[in-house]
Parts: structure tokens; sequence; C-alpha cells
């Protein structure tokens, strides 16, 4: 069950996987996941429309702090975006 739940929070992407099997320290995990977010930030701007990035980037800092919660889409990270 050690190891599940070691799976669970360590996640599937292939860098954090490698950190963690050389470090088993969760800690040292935070660079990689940094790196990944930093990534997915910078990409948004590339692949969605101007109109579309700012929500986009406004979910991805946000919604960490909701999984597991229902949501509203309104207000959603206490902003001022509205449904359309």
């Amino acid at each position: 069950m050690k190891k599940f739940h070691a799976f669970l929070l360590v996640g599937g992407m292939p860098e954090a996987v490698a950190r963690y099997a050389e470090t088993w320290s969760f800690i040292d995990l935070d660079p990689v996941y940094e790196s990944i977010l930093t990534g997915l930030r910078d990409d948004v701007s590339k692949y969605a429309s101007a109109a579309k990035t700012k929500y986009i980037q406004h979910i991805i800092e946000h919604a960490t702090k909701y999984v597991g919660l229902q949501i509203k889409y309104e207000k959603f990270g206490e902003s001022n975006f509205r449904c359309l």
C-alpha cells in the first residue's frame, strides 16, 4: 500500500518518476513539477487564442485549490470572468 500511495503522490510524469526513483524524496520533486508547470504556462500563449489565454492561465494558477470540491464556473478562483 505504501508503494501505491507513493505512486499516487508522484504522478505519472516520466521526469518526476525518474527523480523519485533516484532520490526517494517527494521534496526533490518540487523543481520537476515547477518546470512542468512553467512549460505549461508558456505553451498556453503558443497554442490558445489570445482571447482564451487569460482564462486558461487563470485556471492553471487556481485549479489546484479546488480539487475535489464542487465549483461554479462564474467567479472561479475569485475571478471576474463569466460564462458566455
